[in-house]
C-alpha cells in the first residue's frame, strides 16, 4: 500500500535534487505564454482609467472577445507545456537516474503536445462537468489526471486509453494527489498573500507597473503550482507500476 507520507518524502528528495532545474524547465518552456496571458489580463478596459478586465465585474463580452480569447489561448498553452514539461522532466529523472538533455525534452515535448492538449481538453471538460454533477466525481477525474500525462509519455497510450487507464489506475489513490493540491494551495497562497502585501506599499507612480509585473509573477506562480502537482503525479504512477510489477513477481513466485 503506498501512502501519502510516503509520496511526500520521495517527492521533497526528488525536489530537493532536481527542483530548480525543474522549475527553470517549467519557466522556459511555459514562462512566456503564461506571462502573455497575464499581460492581457492586465490591460485595462476602455478607457484607461477603469479596472483590468479580469477585475472588471461586468463588462460587454462582444467588445473584448478577442482579448479574452487570446487570454484562453495562452493560459490552455501555458499550462500544457507545463504539465507536459513537468511529467516528462520527472519521469526521466526517476526512470534513468539524471535529469533529461534540452534536445531530449524538448523532442518529448513537442511529439506529444498534441495529445496532452486532447488530454488536457477532456480532462478539464470532465472535471467541469463532474463537479457541477457531484463534487467527488470531479475531484477522482481531476486526481487522475495527473497520472494521464505519464500514460502518454511512457506508455504511449492515445488520449481515451490515457483517460480510461488513469482512472482505473488512481483507484484507491485518488486523495492523494487531492490532499498534494491543497498543500501546494496553501503554500502558492501564503506566497501570493506576500507578494499582494508588499504591492499595497509600492510608490504611487509605479504601482501600475509593479501591479502588472506582480500579476505577471502570480500566474507564473499557480503555473508552477500546477506544474508540481503532476510531477507529484508523475512519482504516484511510478510508484504504482513498480508495485503492481513487484505484485506481479511475487504472484508469479507463488
Amino acid at each position: 500500500m503506498i501512502r501519502f507520507p510516503e509520496l511526500l518524502s520521495i517527492f521533497m528528495e526528488y525536489i530537493s535534487d532536481h527542483g530548480i532545474s525543474l522549475i527553470g524547465h517549467i519557466l522556459k518552456y511555459a514562462g512566456i505564454p503564461i506571462c502573455i496571458a497575464s499581460f492581457l489580463g492586465s490591460i485595462p478596459a476602455s478607457p484607461l482609467n477603469k479596472p483590468s478586465i479580469i477585475t472588471l465585474a461586468q463588462f460587454p463580452i462582444d467588445d473584448h472577445i478577442w482579448l479574452l480569447s487570446g487570454i484562453a489561448f495562452f493560459t490552455f498553452l501555458g499550462l500544457t507545456l507545463a504539465i507536459s514539461t513537468a511529467s516528462a522532466f520527472t519521469l526521466h529523472c526517476l526512470l534513468h537516474g539524471e535529469r533529461p538533455g534540452d534536445g531530449m525534452l524538448r523532442e518529448t515535448i513537442q511529439s506529444s503536445f498534441v495529445n496532452v492538449c486532447i488530454v488536457g481538453f477532456l480532462l478539464a471538460l470532465t472535471s467541469i462537468i463532474g463537479i457541477i454533477v457531484c463534487v467527488a466525481p470531479g475531484i477522482y477525474i481531476m486526481s487522475a489526471g495527473t497520472v494521464m500525462i505519464p500514460l502518454l509519455l511512457h506508455e504511449h497510450r492515445s488520449p481515451l486509453q490515457a483517460m480510461q487507464s488513469g482512472i482505473q489506475l488512481i483507484r484507491n489513490h485518488a486523495l492523494k494527489p487531492f490532499a498534494f493540491s491543497l498543500f501546494v494551495f496553501i503554500v502558492a497562497s501564503i506566497c501570493i498573500t506576500a507578494i499582494e502585501y508588499v504591492m499595497d506599499f509600492a510608490i504611487s507612480p509605479l504601482h501600475v507597473q509593479l501591479g502588472r509585473l506582480s500579476f505577471m509573477v502570480i500566474a507564473c506562480l499557480r503555473m508552477l503550482g500546477i506544474g508540481m502537482i503532476f510531477a507529484f503525479g508523475t512519482i504516484l504512477y511510478i510508484e504504482i507500476t513498480r508495485n503492481k510489477a513487484l505484485s506481479h513477481g511475487d504472484a508469479l513466485i507463488n
